[in-house]
């Protein structure tokens, strides 16, 4: 159900293009413009679908390449008319886009004015809306950007110099130096992470400076009196000591790297930095070591702000391409910026680069959590991504089997990569591709216990019994054994499943036959402790389906050894709402409505279960379910769900707030329930038959459609 820029300093020689091509940088350059500098690949428009690819092919274009305008500021148009779409309700959404935007400039721009125009109306709003606010370092980027954009105007800079030098004073008259200097430089170092501007990048510095030589003469006073201060002020003096990552990050987001070290002498801080951080730099003025070099500086980089640590990553990349553990550091710090599809891609030039066992099983394994995030991600832009990333994760863990194919876990990391992907695409309906990478991750790891259940549940839903039954026979007698040292946890799971479908087919011997021989695998299974709660509903649904008396404590134990797990509620509800057993339902959903750590969303679905089946069975409503469905209000995806089945809202405007295809699945099946309910059973039949057609597999709303249907058409006959 739910599922789960900065590069090179312009030449003199192109500013004068440059600025003239600025007057123009609310229209769209044309992106085929010859020059000697590699192809930009430039979409035609910016969508959820293209906008991470987009982002990363901005990061690596070069700084000089006037196509990078051209794409920056159909990024920034993006994001620009996203932001005005919305309220100001939603003002850190909008913060969001704004910072973001910032992020598509390199330092050149900020040095040469060439600050998009685009970006007024987004500039304007964030010194209107968060100046009352005192928010000073979001306030000063909006009036650097509109004074940038607007060069000819001295509103925008002398607003700008008012209030950066008030937040200055007004900072001055805090008496601990130490907090003083810290209360300066944290305006400073926000501001400069928006907008890397030199002027505060030299007071930066300077803060910086005095904040250090406070800390030495504090520590000095505190050798000379120990026990005339308490030892937290001393662990927070030294927190506060040293200034070497903020002081690189600074230098280095303004493409002034270069100038670090003699500004670290001129203000005579060098003894206070890190002699590997001052190494770092003076070798990169020398260019030794160029590609380790700046590695090691996105690793500094990194705790202070991703975007520039990616660009250290690229430079590291740009000077050795084929070393993996550059393409890894890119890949890592695009995951830290959410843009997850081109952290696959990076894992993935990476995989291709690497001929050692270890570190590729470490970025399969890497990539694998990225692609997790994707698929479990609320924010449409980065589920919107999930299918290309799925292609590059299969085309990795492919080529790294094949690569490395004696390597037994380089196999294993491999086969669980792509059953991942090939999971996603399960969740997400593209039953023909799950298929294919279910089968190619079985081939890859034999061993692995999933992909014979997966298969069989895609046969299952295409009706083809015949093929479910022969993968699961395949699963339970395969050698080695499926699950490794939990064979029989799976071999029980497989003889349930099998049972399932023998039962679908009609034939209630055989699966009565499974259903004993897996209560018996399970009396001798060796599970994880974590498996518990799972494995006692398991039994509790086996027990149910033998016509046994004990079921309902099974359920029971579930709940008592881990009463805030949510699955287990959803498991048992969902379960007893197909059996059309409501009193033993409306018993668990209440256990469900008093756990305090259930998610509200978890508990919109059970109440709409609960009273659906509450008013098809005995035409009235429940009234703890109800009550809570009433209650719901609030802006997610099941509030509105919850609005609709109170009546609150049509079924129109609840598909209008439908965003992919899992929510107007879900809107089909409640709209179906909601119509059964009352008495439209013809209207609720075409719903419920839109649900299967979907091939929604993994949704709780599936099994119910295929389960209503099967018990309308009983009716029928």
């Amino acid at each position: 159900m739910k599922k789960i820029n900065l590069i090179l300093i312009i030449t003199i020689s192109i500013l004068t293009a440059a600025c003239a091509a600025r007057k123009n940088s609310s229209t769209t350059p044309t992106a085929n413009v010859k020059t000697d500098f590699a192809p930009v690949e430039i979409p035609e428009e910016i969508t959820p679908q293209n906008i991470q690819t987009a982002e990363m092919e901005l990061f690596y274009v070069e700084d000089k390449n006037p196509a990078r305008l051209v794409l920056r500021d159909k990024l920034i148009d993006y994001n620009v008319k996203q932001a005005i779409g919305l309220k100001d309700e939603a003002a850190d959404k909008k913060l969001e886009l704004f910072k973001r935007s910032l992020k598509y400039h390199s330092p050149s721009d900020f040095r040469s004015s060439r600050v998009s125009l685009l970006l007024e109306p987004l500039a304007k709003w964030v010194v209107a809306y968060y100046e009352p606010q005192g928010k000073e370092a979001i306030v000063l980027a909006g009036l650097m950007v509109l004074s940038l954009e607007h060069p000819e105007t001295t509103e925008y800079a002398g607003k700008y110099n008012e209030i950066l030098n008030w937040s200055e004073s007004v900072r001055t008259t805090i008496t601990d130096p130490i907090e003083q200097f810290t209360s300066i430089s944290s305006v400073y170092n926000d501001l400069v992470e928006l907008v890397p501007e030199k002027e505060i990048i030299e007071r930066l510095s300077g803060v910086l400076a005095k904040r250090q030589r406070a800390v030495i003469e504090f520590l000095q006073l505190f050798s000379d009196n120990q026990n005339a201060f308490p030892p937290y002020l001393f662990q927070a003096a030294i927190s506060k000591g040293g200034i070497g990552r903020e002081f690189v990050h600074a230098w280095f987001a303004g493409d002034y790297l270069e100038l670090a070290v003699d500004k670290m002498d001129e203000l005579d801080v060098t003894g206070g930095i890190d002699d590997e951080i001052v190494n770092l730099l003076q070798q990169l003025n020398e260019k030794k070591s160029e590609g380790y070099n700046y590695y090691q500086l996105a690793g500094i980089l990194g705790a202070v702000d991703s975007a520039s640590a990616v660009r250290a990553c690229i430079k590291a990349e740009n000077i050795e391409p084929a070393n993996p553990r550059y393409s890894m550091c890119t890949a890592h710090y695009f995951a830290e910026m959410s843009n997850y599809s081109a952290s696959v891609k990076s894992f993935k030039k990476a995989i291709e680069s690497s001929d050692d066992e270890k570190m590729t099983s470490h970025l399969l394994g890497m990539m694998r959590e990225v692609l997790y995030h994707i698929h479990s991600s609320e924010d449409v832009e980065i589920s919107s991504n999930v299918s290309s990333a799925v292609n590059d994760a299969v085309a990795a863990a492919s080529y790294a089997a094949d690569k490395l194919k004696d390597d037994v876990t380089v196999a294993i990391t491999s086969g669980a990569l792509v059953e991942m992907a090939a999971n996603i695409e399960f969740d997400d309906s593209f039953i023909e591709k799950a298929e294919e990478h279910f089968k190619l991750a079985s081939k890859i790891w034999p061993s692995n216990p999933t992909p014979f259940t997966r298969l069989a549940d895609i046969y299952n839903a295409l009706g083809d019994y015949e093929n479910a039954i022969k993968m699961l026979s395949k699963g339970i007698t395969s050698n080695p054994p499926a699950g490794g040292n939990f064979k029989d946890f799976w071999k029980a799971i497989m003889l349930e499943q099998r049972g399932d479908n023998y039962r679908d087919m009609g034939n209630s011997l055989k699966s009565a036959d499974d259903y004993k021989a897996a209560v018996e695998t399970w009396n001798v299974a060796d599970y994880p402790m974590e498996q518990a709660a799972a494995v006692a509903i398991r039994r509790g649904i086996l027990s149910t389906m033998l016509g046994e008396e004990n079921s309902f404590e099974f359920f029971r134990q579930a709940i008592k050894v881990d009463p805030e797990r949510r699955a287990s509620y959803a498991d048992i509800i969902s379960f007893l709402i197909n059996e059309g057993d409501l009193d033993h339902a409306k018993e668990f959903y209440s256990m469900a409505f008093n756990q305090d750590r259930l998610d509200s969303m978890w508990k919109i679905y059970f109440s709409i279960w609960i009273e659906g089946l509450s008013l098809v069975k005995e035409s009235k409503s429940f009234d703890l379910a109800k009550g809570y469905l009433q209650n719901s209000g609030k802006e997610s995806w099941q509030d509105k769900l919850a609005m609709f089945f109170s009546g609150k809202i049509d079924s129109t405007q609840l598909r209008s707030y439908a965003v992919n295809k899992g929510q107007l699945t879900e809107a089909d099946y409640y709209e179906g329930l909601y119509l059964l309910a009352h008495k439209d059973e013809e209207s609720a039949k075409t719903l419920f038959q839109k649900v299967i057609d979907s091939n929604m597999l993994a949704f709780f709303e599936y099994k119910m459609a295929k389960k209503v249907l099967m018990n309308l058409k009983k009716q029928e006959n």
